[in-house]
């Protein structure tokens, strides 16, 4: 048997390594700018209530009449700051979004391979007396089971904003699968490969990949 796979596995692993890693620096970036946002409005609700009295105090104190003909500068650098840090946030905004759907293409790709390989030892102990208690023969993993509910559930919100139809035959899997039917496995990866192949043929179709390939051909 060829060892491909084994490569294509590793490199795949090594990506998703990659894709985690940057998304724990996303969040730390996140995290960040939420801090710092509630920071500076904390601080200038608090100027919002103070500087009224050191307009009161100023004829009394050079110092404080000083410091408050800043005041309008300071702030204008502030604006200035805050503009070029929200002017930065669309487009990113936009690339975290696109790179999140793709993982999220990637990961419900792997969960459709999980449920083929599922498919094929269900079959194999059905069609096989011998093989009957297959899983526990070769000590197979459950191969059905989703690891990371946080993945489902934005699989979930991104299958519903692209087709509330597809989303429903993806928990239609879900519930065959869960069901007592002896063919329970091969319907559920069939509703799975379903829900790919309108995917696929809305953004990967023949032509749109031929463009993506053939030298001087248009994409569509």
């Amino acid at each position: 048997m060829s060892d491909d796979w084994r490569k294509e596995l590793k490199d795949v692993r090594v990506l998703f390594e990659k894709i985690e890693a940057a998304g724990y620096r996303t969040q730390a970036h996140g995290r960040l700018l939420v801090d710092r946002a509630q920071q500076a409005n904390e601080s200038l609700v608090v100027l919002e209530g103070e500087l009224p009295k050191y307009e009161k105090l100023a004829p009394e104190s050079t110092e404080i009449a000083n410091a408050l003909s800043q005041t309008t500068a300071w702030l204008a650098f502030v604006k200035r700051q805050a503009e070029e840090s929200i002017a930065l946030l669309p487009d990113t905004e936009k690339g975290l979004q696109s790179a999140a759907s793709f993982a999220v293409t990637g990961v419900t790709a792997t969960n459709t391979l999980f449920l083929s390989f599922a498919s094929a030892v269900n079959l194999a102990g059905t069609n096989n007396p011998r093989l009957a208690r297959i899983f526990e023969e070769f000590d197979l993993a459950d191969l059905t089971i989703l690891h990371d509910a946080e993945d489902s559930n934005e699989l979930s919100l991104l299958l519903t904003r692209e087709d509330p139809g597809l989303e429903k035959a993806r928990l239609g899997a879900w519930e065959t699968l869960a069901s007592d039917s002896s063919d329970a496995l091969s319907q559920a990866a069939h509703s799975m490969r379903e829900v790919l192949r309108k995917l696929i043929a809305k953004y990967a179709s023949n032509e749109k990949v031929m463009s993506w390939t053939v030298p001087g051909s248009t994409q569509v």
